[in-house]
C-alpha cells in the first residue's frame, strides 16, 4: 500500500494498482518562488493524486523503484531537510467504488 497523508484524513491505495506518474512545473508558480515548483500526477486505477512541492523527482523515482510507502503533506517550511523532497499539498480524486 502507498499511504498519502493529508492534515484531515489519510488515502492508502495498492501499490499494484499504480498505473503511472507525470513530473510537470508548477503552472501556478510562474516565478513566484514562495510557491512550489514541481506538480507530481500520479495516476491509480480509479484515482489521480496530485503533489505539490520541492524536489518532486525524488519522488517520481521512488514509485518507479516500488519503494513509495508513505507521503506526507507539510504546510510548514520548518519541518524542511535541505535535498530531500518536501510535499506541501496533497489533492485525491478517486472515484468511490470499492477496490
Amino acid at each position: 500500500m502507498i499511504e498519502f497523508i493529508e492534515s484531515d484524513r489519510a488515502w492508502l491505495f495498492p501499490q499494484h494498482r499504480f498505473t503511472h506518474a507525470v513530473l510537470l512545473e508548477n503552472p501556478e508558480q510562474r516565478g513566484k518562488k514562495t510557491l512550489p515548483p514541481d506538480l507530481l500526477r500520479i495516476y491509480f486505477a480509479g484515482a489521480e493524486i496530485s503533489l505539490l512541492g520541492w524536489r518532486l523527482e525524488q519522488v517520481s523515482a521512488a514509485i518507479a523503484t516500488g519503494r513509495l510507502v508513505r507521503v506526507h503533506a507539510e504546510n510548514l517550511l520548518g519541518n524542511l531537510i535541505l535535498d530531500e523532497p518536501w510535499v506541501s499539498d496533497i489533492g485525491v480524486e478517486a472515484d468511490q467504488t470499492p477496490l
